[in-house]
């Protein structure tokens, strides 16, 4: 019976080790954003089919709003910009890479001459 019991209680601690370094070996969680906010006025466009934010001043530099302050849930909590195509808009939030994170849309703006009204529709799909 010694025989069973030892190969079964080494059997167990090798898989104990091994799930404990690899628990050491993965990558950390990015920490969450912080900083100061800073307010961005700009226009949102459409680039390879998606509605992304472009600030004034910067015509390369695309972004795209995200309400959450860790990036690894960026894209979850991603602010979809569909309604404010063509509109200039202010975003409240913290700059991060090509993010805005922690972002609040706190004002909008309509063409000159375009009726005032629901931005809810957006533009006609292609």
């Amino acid at each position: 019976m010694n025989l069973f019991v030892r190969p079964g209680l080494i059997a167990f601690f090798a898989v104990g080790i091994g799930i404990s370094a690899c628990s050491l070996g993965e990558p950390r969680a990015p920490a969450a954003v912080s900083g100061h906010f800073e307010n961005f006025t700009g226009e949102v466009v459409k680039r390879s089919g998606e509605y992304r934010f472009r600030p004034f001043g910067e015509p390369e530099q695309i972004q795209r709003l995200s309400r959450s302050k860790n990036p690894r849930d960026f894209a979850s909590d991603e602010i979809h910009l569909r309604k404010y195509y063509g509109k200039t808009i202010v975003v409240k939030g913290i700059l991060a890479d090509d993010w805005i994170a922690k972002a609040d849309i706190v004002g909008q703006w309509l063409r000159h001459g375009e009726p005032r009204g629901s931005t809810l529709t957006g533009p006609e799909p292609n």
